[in-house]
């Protein structure tokens, strides 16, 4: 009996250690890309500050920005990185409940909801314009309320216990 008390105990113990393991990765995993996102945003918020400030015509800004590829190559890149990192944040975020508790994920997903981006195809592919549009029309009216939920986000994931 006290060798499967024993067993029982050990078992037991093994598999809260590896719950802790995976449940500190996941949280770490998902901090780092908020954080990459929160940098997107400031960086993105720089250019437009940097660039545009003065414009009245949004329209034509996007335009310009759109067209001028060449320009602002590393930018439409880094868009597209910001994008493809919300959507692998997302995925994350479905098997989350698991490790992590109801509070930190609805953080997390009320901050990816400030942020949501259209994205529509034209017969080209992905048009463009209107991403960027989309994209620079979130970081522009959204950046107080953003600051918010990150600064909450970071709150609840530093008090994280494993």
């Amino acid at each position: 009996m006290p060798a499967v008390i024993g067993y029982l105990v050990t078992r037991r113990n093994k598999i809260d250690e590896i719950r802790i393991s995976k449940g500190y990765k996941l949280a770490e995993n998902i901090a780092k890309k908020i954080q990459r996102i929160q940098d997107d945003y400031l960086y993105f918020e720089n250019l437009y500050n940097l660039n545009y400030i003065n414009s009245t015509d949004f329209h034509q800004l996007m335009e310009n920005f759109t067209e001028k590829e060449s320009l602002f190559f590393s930018d439409h890149k880094r868009i597209e990185d910001f994008i493809s990192i919300r959507k692998q944040l997302v995925d994350l975020i479905q098997g989350a409940w698991i490790y992590l508790s109801l509070k930190e994920i609805e953080a997390v997903k009320s901050y990816l909801d400030i942020g949501d981006i259209t994205i529509s195809n034209d017969a080209l592919g992905v048009d463009k314009y209107a991403l960027h549009r989309s994209f620079f029309s979130n970081i522009l009216e959204n950046k107080k309320t953003r600051a918010k939920k990150y600064k909450l986000i970071i709150k609840l994931f530093s008090k994280i216990k494993f």
